[in-house]
């Protein structure tokens, strides 16, 4: 973009919207939390002790009918398990309006005609290189998504209607789809006027630098998140980014994420998200990141102390649901729980898991050294994360 056309970078608050350096810690807790639960809940649905971990919708009202959106799915033609998976879950949280728009493949890629044209900049494959994003292949493939991505945002301007994107490894963080239903509506009611966009799943964020107002409770002001998995953008952000994102100047994250710092685009986050990326769906540019098992892909916050919690809920590789009782005799013995063999569960000392506490949950000794256990104590609940392994 010329010099010109960029306002400086603004750190700190806007009119009605206040920083809150640490509320961030929060919700990012009970977001990890939440989507481990889940997680586990889908690896190991035989395991579940916990009858009542997931809330009820309880049948409110939505304050937005979710099914009159226009929903657009972003899918390879390839991916059709990829595709009935996002479609199913959609469809049951109560989207209607559901559109799987043909897309074209890395090998068509025509950069020389796309850069003649206008649509792809000149220097995008320099930026790409600088960022080391992948070999020619991974970068083909990051180029087609922008573009397709843009021109079908450029179809809503035009149209002058808003829009939902989801890529096809989105899954909600609660297991409960009414839920999901009821908080989507309560999150799109509260878009301010002026918004462009509303992510609903984001990663790396900075989020001690994002700002809140008690007018919108259950959305924060972007600073520079990444991740572009859940985005809804109204008719106005529809029209911005169709200017702003043409040519294409870079990845699709990245292109947002610029544009927001610099306040060109008006984006919010989801409080806490409601979609999270799924590592158990491999990725359709970097070979062999694909999971045996469902875990979170990318942490909703960057930045050192983010990681950290990110990490330990991610060292697990098989999750169980325990009650307090026998995960308290679980962390105690090092042993597997009761009817939990070996060969069943793949339960050994060589791999890592996360146990997950429902409950408050209190330890008359200290953890043993021998059993490798890692504790993450949450200062917030009083709960437990407990990590056994190696």
């Amino acid at each position: 973009l010329p010099r010109s056309r960029l306002p400086l970078v603004l750190d700190g608050e806007d009119e009605g919207w206040r920083l809150e350096p640490d509320r961030w810690r929060t919700w990012l807790h009970e977001t990890l939390n939440n989507s481990a639960a889940s997680m586990m809940r889908l690896n190991f649905p035989s395991l579940r002790e916990v009858s009542a971990a997931s809330a009820q919708g309880g049948g409110e009202e939505e304050s937005i009918d979710l099914g009159s959106i226009p929903v657009v799915v972003m899918n390879q033609r390839h991916d059709s398990l990829r595709l009935q998976h996002v479609q199913q879950t959609l469809r049951r949280i109560g989207f209607k309006n559901l559109s799987i728009p043909p897309t074209i493949s890395w090998k068509e890629v025509n950069l020389e005609s796309l850069v003649g044209s206008g649509k792809v900049s000149a220097n995008l494959l320099l930026r790409l290189d600088w960022y080391k994003d992948g070999d020619q292949e991974a970068k083909m493939k990051y180029l087609a998504n922008a573009h397709e991505q843009v021109r079908i945002i450029k179809d809503a301007a035009e149209g002058e209607y808003p829009l939902l994107i989801f890529e096809d490894d989105v899954l909600p963080i609660a297991q409960d789809l009414r839920q999901v239903s009821v908080r989507l509506a309560e999150v799109l009611s509260q878009s301010p006027p002026s918004s462009d966009m509303i992510y609903l799943e984001f990663c790396y964020e900075t989020c001690a630098n994002v700002t809140y107002s008690h007018a919108h409770p259950l959305l924060a002001r972007a600073f520079a998140p990444s991740c572009s998995a859940a985005i809804f953008y109204s008719v106005k952000g529809a029209k911005k980014i169709s200017q702003l994102c043409m040519p294409v100047f870079d990845v699709i994250d990245r292109m947002y994420q610029f544009l927001i710092q610099t306040r060109l685009l008006e984006a919010y986050i989801s409080l806490p998200p409601i979609f999270v990326q799924d590592r158990f769906w491999r990725s359709n540019v970097k070979k062999n990141a694909g999971s045996s098992l469902h875990a979170p892909l990318q942490p909703p916050c960057g930045g050192f102390d983010a990681a950290r919690v990110f990490r330990e809920v991610e060292l697990r590789q098989e999750g169980l649901l325990l009650s307090p009782s026998a995960a308290a005799s679980v962390a105690r013995s090092g042993q597997p729980p009761a009817g939990c063999q070996p060969s069943a569960s793949g339960w050994s000392t060589a791999s890592v898991r996360y146990i997950f506490f429902a409950e408050p949950l209190e330890l008359e000794q200290e953890m043993s050294l021998a059993h490798s256990i890692l504790v993450y104590s949450d200062e917030e609940d009083g709960t437990l994360d407990v990590f056994l392994g190696t």
